[in-house]
């Protein structure tokens, strides 16, 4: 684009002057405005560029974040599986609770059992057949 500006420069300059005439001050002008022109596009090309690169880091910013969002669970799932385990963990104390409770259970038992294992066995007699008396409420 700089080139074909400064062809047309060229052109223009070669055109309207001639090679033993000096510029009037017209083509001065000319040439000043065809000089702030370019240094204005190159600015603008310059800057295009800058925000073709800030598309681009923008662009990978969205990509990024559009991960992000896809590999987040879903909130609604996230507190049922919150809930869900807040459930499991009560369950969990339960049962630990009922088996403390059966261990010391086992404990008192096998202490009973060892007490009965160490007590002489008595065998609780039957009395002796006494001889046959009237109940009291029969007089004869």
């Amino acid at each position: 684009m700089q080139r074909n500006l400064q062809k047309h420069t060229d052109v223009i300059h070669t055109s309207h002057t001639p090679a033993d005439k000096s510029h009037t001050p017209a083509d001065n002008v000319i040439h000043t405005d065809i000089q702030e022109l370019t240094a204005r596009t190159q600015e603008q090309k310059n800057r295009i560029e800058d925000y073709k690169a800030q598309v681009e880091t923008l662009n990978d910013e969205i990509s990024r974040l559009k991960n992000i969002v896809m590999e987040t669970p879903d909130p609604i799932e996230l507190i049922k599986l919150q809930e869900r385990n807040e459930g499991l963990n009560l369950l969990i104390n339960e049962k630990n609770k009922r088996i403390e409770e059966l261990t010391q259970y086992k404990e008192d038992i096998s202490a009973f059992a060892h007490y009965f294992k160490n007590v002489e066995v008595k065998q609780i007699e039957a009395p002796a057949v006494a001889e046959k008396k009237k109940p009291w409420y029969k007089f004869w």
